[in-house]
């Protein structure tokens, strides 16, 4: 039973990460003064990105599709709430509107990572193997 919830325990962990990595990798390296969440190309990236990341965690991992789009989402969260203190401890008066910066980033989050989820679903035969 211990060995089942630690590997259940690393496998949440894995999906964050990479739903963090997935979100990471295309917001971190904009500056924030160029930044613009609400633009169609970013929102297409972040989405894409989401999706592969959460049909990458379906398929290795073999979760349940709600449980990998929401881990991706809680990384995507996460990944936002990296930039929004790194730079929020550089200069106080950025992101003063970082709980909206949240709800995006969770939000294409769980509709990327549950795309990919459902797409990894066709890979994925019948439950998750028993463990």
């Amino acid at each position: 039973m211990a060995t089942l919830v630690r590997r259940e325990r690393l496998e949440s962990a894995a999906t964050i990460l990479l739903g963090a990595a997935a979100a990471g990798l295309l917001h971190w390296p904009v500056p924030y003064n160029q930044m613009d969440m609400t633009a169609q190309g970013f929102i297409l990236r972040w989405l894409i990105a989401g999706a592969v990341a959460g049909l990458a965690a379906r398929v290795l991992l073999k979760r349940p599709v709600s449980v990998t789009a929401g881990l991706i989402a809680v990384g995507y969260i996460a990944a936002v709430m990296a930039r929004v203190v790194v730079e929020t401890m550089a200069d106080p008066t950025d992101h003063n509107l970082w709980p909206f910066e949240v709800m995006i980033g969770g939000g294409i989050g769980l509709l990327g990572g549950g795309a990919g989820a459902l797409l990894g679903s066709i890979f994925v035969r019948g439950k998750p193997e028993a463990r």
